[in-house]
């Protein structure tokens, strides 16, 4: 948007004030806004900056490297450089390694240079602390406001969630893609919105090239989503017949 409005007024005549000017009212523009959004979920917004200082402060004080809670950190890395040199082959021997996690790796050295294991480390903690904010919204869905609360607090602390936070390892952020992916698809149920199926499906399958353990989960997601129809056609027959009345929000 900046950039936009420098292009702009550098083209319309104004003068290098003008576009100081033309651009501070734009940045400042943007700051209201997130700030007005920050106050319209102000819950969601506390529950982000809740994870980011937890992690943070585990990060700082437990004293770990980056590579030192995973026995796996080695040939990940190994695998991010093979894809830096245009290899794609992911067999390390024992098994054919899921391949996103790799060129999520790749794709930080690209962009941040010698800088790419704090950008990575930043990555992660983002994802993480979103994670915390869609476990909330499921439990908002599913159950009472405390109840969710509750649990994305001690998910907050959960000791193994905060073990890979800043590991580079492929359960660093799997965890946190498939919380987000089961958001989305409540949000479909909720909804009926076909852009939130949209959005589950494609995180749904990103979890799923970063770790296939994810298959696992595959048949009580259909059995959830059969029994969810089943429970709506058995309610249009009752509401027929006159039987009784079921409302599913």
């Amino acid at each position: 948007m900046v950039i936009m409005t420098v292009f702009l007024v550098r083209n319309s005549g104004v003068g290098r004030y003008g576009v100081v000017a033309m651009v501070g009212q734009v940045y400042f523009q943007s700051i209201n806004r997130l700030l007005d959004n920050m106050k319209r979920y102000k819950t969601e917004t506390g529950i982000f900056i809740y994870f980011l200082f937890v992690r943070i402060s585990f990060i700082i004080l437990s004293g770990f490297n980056t590579c030192e809670l995973c026995s796996d950190s080695g040939w990940i890395d190994m695998l991010s450089e093979r894809v830096l040199a245009g290899n794609f082959d992911f067999d390390i021997g024992r098994f054919i390694v899921a391949p996103f996690y790799n060129i999520f790796i790749a794709i930080h050295k690209i962009i941040f240079q010698r800088y790419w294991t704090v950008a990575l480390i930043s990555s992660q903690l983002i994802l993480s602390s979103l994670s915390g904010v869609c476990l909330y919204k499921i439990g908002s869905m599913l159950f009472e406001r405390r109840t969710a609360l509750v649990s994305t607090a001690i998910f907050c602390v959960f000791p193994m969630t905060l073990w890979w936070v800043h590991t580079f390892c492929t359960e660093s952020i799997f965890q946190s893609l498939l919380i987000i992916s089961l958001f989305f698809l409540l949000k479909t149920v909720y909804t009926a919105r076909y852009l939130y199926l949209i959005l589950s499906a494609i995180i749904f399958s990103i979890t799923f090239l970063t770790k296939a353990h994810i298959l696992l989960y595959s048949p009580f997601l259909a059995l959830y989503l059969f029994s969810l129809k089943t429970l709506q056609t058995t309610t249009c027959l009752s509401n027929q017949h006159g039987s009784f009345l079921y409302h599913h929000q």
